[in-house]
């Protein structure tokens, strides 16, 4: 029978483990700010037990056979720089099993690498390797991944990361230069776990997201969001590419602005796109198939509109069609 447990949760970060035996959470914690706490399944009255010696410590992940955490803890020295700033670390990372917590790395040398507070991507446990991105130089970001064991960097891509594609495959963009537009162009690209690319794509034009590309679990398709300007303004456009270079391309209805876009399975794609109408904000969901190269429109709802400034995007919930196609 399900258990209700209540906690003062600190942050949003929490997790059950791959196994779905154990829960860890952040929580405020008297005299320590945060500390994490674990919750077994299989115990029949559910508590949190804090961890030992983790006082001001906030869980990051699991490792992959779920023994392990990575601890983003308080810095045993002062950092040399200013936190807020790019590439500035303001904590340690440490291992935790069972009770015992193994320092890695601390915040001065994670900011000597220019590797501000990171945040955990995966951690093989059959390599001990960790994989990280954090913010890194002057508003970029960096996958990075060092060895569980020592804390020592293996190697770095600065890129801004995008998704887990799979299991030791990271979806990232990287910066490059479009002379067209005489702007930063984002290159969609897929990295292995040894910090090579093994595959690189066509920059989308315009760039309207910086995450302007999304990855087809297994990497089979990629998805990418370009904006293509008209003579009656600028028209946003959906790329699909396949692994032999198929591409197939939808654009959206003109009025519509795209709020948000994720596979759905490993062959269909979910549009979340936003209109103002009138005195109405009007949302819809679509459902394209790169398959079939069709695009069916699977709900769409209504709210009144609440100027000034408010996005066409998430307004509320207010079913006013049936499903059609296009």
């Amino acid at each position: 029978m399900p258990q209700l447990l209540n906690l003062a949760l600190d942050s949003p970060l929490l997790a059950w483990s791959p196994a779905g035996d154990r829960l860890y959470v952040n929580v405020r914690a008297k005299g320590c700010g945060t500390t994490v706490a674990l919750v077994s399944a299989h115990n029949p009255a559910p508590r949190a037990e804090a961890l030992p010696a983790a006082c001001g410590a906030l869980a990051l992940g699991w490792s992959s056979d779920g023994r392990q955490l990575l601890l983003s803890l308080p810095p045993n020295s002062s950092a040399r720089c200013f936190p807020g700033q790019s590439g500035c670390a303001t904590r340690d990372l440490a291992a935790w099993r069972d009770g015992v917590i193994r320092p890695l790395v601390n915040a001065r040398d994670l900011t000597s690498a220019g590797e501000g507070d990171p945040w955990l991507i995966r951690w093989d446990s059959p390599s001990e390797r960790l994989f990280l991105v954090a913010r890194a130089g002057f508003d970029g970001m960096a996958l990075f991944c060092r060895s569980a064991r020592t804390g020592k960097q293996l190697w770095r891509v600065d890129a801004d990361y995008q998704q887990l594609v799979a299991p030791g495959l990271f979806g990232v963009a990287l910066r490059g230069w479009d002379s067209a537009t005489e702007s930063i162009a984002h290159i969609p690209a897929l990295v292995d776990p040894n910090g090579g690319i093994v595959r690189r794509y066509p920059a989308a034009p315009g760039d309207i997201f910086e995450h302007n590309a999304a990855w087809a679990p297994g990497a089979d398709l990629i998805a990418q969001i370009a904006t293509l300007p008209t003579n009656n303004g600028s028209l946003t456009e959906v790329i699909v590419r396949g692994k032999d270079g198929a591409t197939w391309r939808w654009s959206l209805p003109r009025a519509q602005s795209l709020c948000e876009f994720f596979w759905q399975g490993t062959d269909s794609l979910h549009l979340w796109t936003g209109e103002i109408r009138g005195s109405r904000s009007v949302s819809r969901l679509w459902l394209l198939t790169p398959a079939t190269q069709q695009a069916h429109l699977l709900l769409e709802f209504s709210v009144p509109f609440r100027p000034p400034g408010a996005p066409s995007c998430n307004q509320g919930v207010t079913l006013a069609s049936s499903p059609s196609s296009q």
